[in-house]
């Protein structure tokens, strides 16, 4: 089975963002092997749901969320995305949720006693 990693923003209305989150995905991509995409849930393109659409069965597409929580976002859009999916989707965890993450922003940062992360509240309720 063939196989695709999409890398998924949320977009923004400001082009020069969703320009500079898809050369870092470029940039990502000469560093890794397997294929790797970036494309976006809302305000920007391409976007996921048009991308899933060009992988038929015989790819295994795992999504790796930019996504801090799981808000609306993940539990709802991107489950609903892949269930629309005619390949297997695998949609990994939010950021949070992953060890590699928070050894990043720690190492990143020199944090050697606890410390505020703050992100992005949802307006989900």
């Amino acid at each position: 089975m063939k196989k695709i990693k999409l890398l998924v923003y949320h977009g923004s209305r400001d082009e020069t963002k969703n320009k500079s989150f898809l050369e870092m995905v470029n940039r990502l991509q000469e560093k890794v092997q397997d294929p790797l995409l970036g494309c976006f849930l809302d305000f920007g393109s391409p976007l996921l749901e048009n991308v899933m659409a060009q992988y038929p069965k015989e790819y295994e597409v795992t999504v790796i969320p930019l996504f801090f929580l799981k808000g609306k976002h993940y539990e709802e859009d991107l489950k609903d995305v892949a269930i629309q999916a005619d390949s297997p989707v695998n949609i990994l965890p939010p950021l949070v949720e992953d060890d590699h993450f928070i050894r990043f922003i720690q190492q990143s940062y020199d944090i050697k006693e606890p410390f505020i992360l703050a992100a992005h509240g949802s307006a989900h309720f």
